[in-house]
C-alpha cells in the first residue's frame, strides 16, 4: 500500500483488508497499526491519519472495473511528452517553433457530457501554450480543451482497458462525421476521444476572419490541442498507452497530418479526405473549400494573407518527419473539395508505400459509404488484429456490398458542410 503522511511513521495494513476492498477502497483502517521511533501513536493521531488516508484514497483515479459514474468529477495528473528536435529545413523549423511549447504537467478533468449525444464522458484540460489572462472575455472558451470520450465497456458496464484513437472532426459546425467515427470505433472495441477544435462545441467563440492574427492563433491552437490530447488520454489507466492512434477527416485530416509531423507520439495515423498544400485547397477547391475562400476574400484578406495563414499549419512543411509505415492516407478519386493532386503531394512528401495510400471511388461526401469498411481497417490495426484486412478491401467494399464507381457522383445527404 502507498504511504501517506509523515515519513517517520510506518503504515501497516493487513493484506486481507487490501484484498477485500481493493486499491481504491482499502483505506488501511482495518488491521492498521501506526508506530514511530518514540513508540505507539496516541488514538487521536491514529484517527487523524486514518481519515487523511481514506480521503486521499477516495480521490484516487478510478481504475479497471470502474463504471462511468466513478469517473465523474475526478481529476487526473498528466504530463506533456512533446519532443521537438531541430530540423535543418527552414520551413519545418519555423513551423515547429510555432506549434511546440515547453512541456509541463497539467490536470485532466472528467465530467458528464455537455449533451446526451456527445460521448459518454468529457475530458477538459488547459490549452497548451495559451495564457487565459491574455484572452478577450469572448474568447475564454478557448482556454480549455474539451474532448468527448466514447468509452468501451464490458458486459457489466465497467470501463475496459483498450487501445484508443484521438479523433479530429471535419469543419461542419455539428461535428457530425467526427462523432460518427468516434461511435463506430467504440463499437469496434477502441476508446475514441474526439477533440472539439477551437471555435466548435463548448469552445464556440465569435467567428471573425477579419482578425487575421486571432484566426491564425486558432489554427495553431488546433494542432497543439490535438497533440496534448494524446498525453491526456495516455494518463487514463483504462487506455493501452502504446496503442494510441490519431484519425482526422477533411479539415481534421490536415490538422492530424501536421500533428504527425511534430514527433512520433501516435502509434498509428489515419487521414481521410485530406492532403497537403492547404493554400491550393482553399483557393481552388469546390463547395466547402470555395465557401471558405469566399468568406476570406469577402473579409478583405489578400491572397498573400491567405497563403500565410495556410502556411502556419501546412502539413507539407513537416511531412518528411512523419513515420511513413505508421501513416495511412484515404483519398477520394473524384474529390473536388480536396483535389487529388493535393493528396498525392502529401503522400509523396511522406514517402508512403503501396498499401498506405488508399484511393476510394468517391467524392468528398460520398466517402461516407465506405466508412464501415474504413473503420474496420482502422480498428484492426489499432487493436493489433489486422490479419486479413487489406487496404484494397476498403475500396472494394462498403457495408458488405460492392459500390459502383458512379455512386461517387452524388453526395450523401447529411454529410455536407464539412471540409
Amino acid at each position: 500500500m502507498p504511504t501517506r503522511g509523515a515519513t517517520s511513521c510506518e503504515i501497516h495494513c493487513s493484506e486481507q483488508a487490501g484484498r477485500r476492498h481493493g486499491p481504491r477502497l482499502g483505506t488501511g483502517v482495518i488491521g492498521m497499526r501506526r508506530r514511530c521511533k518514540a513508540g505507539w501513536l496516541p488514538p487521536v493521531a491514529i484517527t487523524a491519519l486514518a481519515v487523511s488516508y481514506a480521503v486521499n484514497a477516495a480521490a484516487e483515479t478510478p481504475g479497471l472495473g470502474s463504471g462511468l459514474e466513478d469517473w465523474i468529477g475526478t481529476s487526473i495528473d498528466a504530463r506533456d511528452s512533446i519532443r521537438r528536435a531541430e530540423d535543418p529545413k527552414p520551413e519545418a523549423e519555423a513551423c515547429l517553433k510555432r506549434l511546440c511549447w515547453h512541456p509541463t504537467t497539467f490536470a485532466v478533468r472528467v465530467d458528464r457530457p455537455g449533451r446526451p449525444d456527445a460521448g459518454d464522458l468529457w475530458l477538459s484540460f488547459p490549452a497548451a501554450g495559451l495564457k487565459p489572462s491574455e484572452l478577450r472575455p469572448e474568447d475564454r472558451p478557448l482556454a480549455r480543451v474539451v474532448v468527448e470520450w466514447y468509452a468501451v465497456r464490458d458486459g457489466m458496464g465497467r470501463l475496459a482497458r483498450r487501445p484508443a484513437v484521438v479523433v479530429v472532426h471535419e469543419s461542419g459546425s455539428g461535428m457530425t462525421v467526427g462523432r460518427m467515427i468516434a461511435r463506430g470505433l467504440r463499437q469496434r472495441g477502441v476508446h475514441a476521444f474526439m477533440v472539439q477544435l477551437p471555435g466548435y462545441g463548448a469552445r464556440k467563440v465569435p467567428r471573425d476572419v477579419t482578425q487575421v492574427e486571432r484566426f491564425g492563433r486558432m489554427l495553431v491552437q488546433s494542432v497543439r490541442d490535438v497533440r496534448r490530447t494524446r498525453d491526456a488520454v495516455t494518463a487514463l489507466p483504462v487506455v493501452v498507452k502504446n496503442r494510441v492512434a490519431l484519425q482526422g477527416t477533411s479539415l481534421g485530416g490536415f490538422v492530424a497530418a501536421t500533428v504527425a509531423g511534430i514527433d512520433d507520439a501516435f502509434s498509428h495515423v489515419f487521414v481521410l479526405l485530406a492532403g497537403g498544400d492547404l493554400y491550393t485547397v482553399v483557393m481552388t477547391g469546390a463547395r466547402d473549400a470555395a465557401g471558405v475562400r469566399r468568406e476570406l476574400l469577402k473579409a478583405g484578406l489578400t491572397e498573400r494573407q491567405i497563403r500565410e495563414l495556410a502556411g502556419l499549419v501546412e502539413p507539407l512543411h513537416v511531412a518528411h518527419r512523419v513515420v511513413a509505415d505508421r501513416f495511412w492516407l484515404f483519398r477520394g478519386k473524384f474529390d473536388t473539395v480536396v483535389p487529388p493532386e493535393c493528396s498525392r503531394k502529401l503522400a509523396r512528401a511522406i514517402g508512403l508505400e503501396a498499401g498506405h495510400e488508399i484511393v476510394l471511388p468517391v467524392n468528398h461526401y460520398s466517402g461516407i459509404v465506405f466508412l464501415p469498411a474504413t473503420l474496420d481497417f482502422i480498428a484492426a490495426r489499432v487493436n493489433g488484429t489486422d490479419r486479413g484486412t487489406r487496404p484494397q478491401d476498403v475500396g472494394r467494399n462498403a457495408g458488405g456490398r460492392t459500390v459502383p464507381s458512379d455512386a461517387a457522383s452524388a453526395p450523401m445527404r447529411g454529410t455536407e458542410g464539412g471540409m
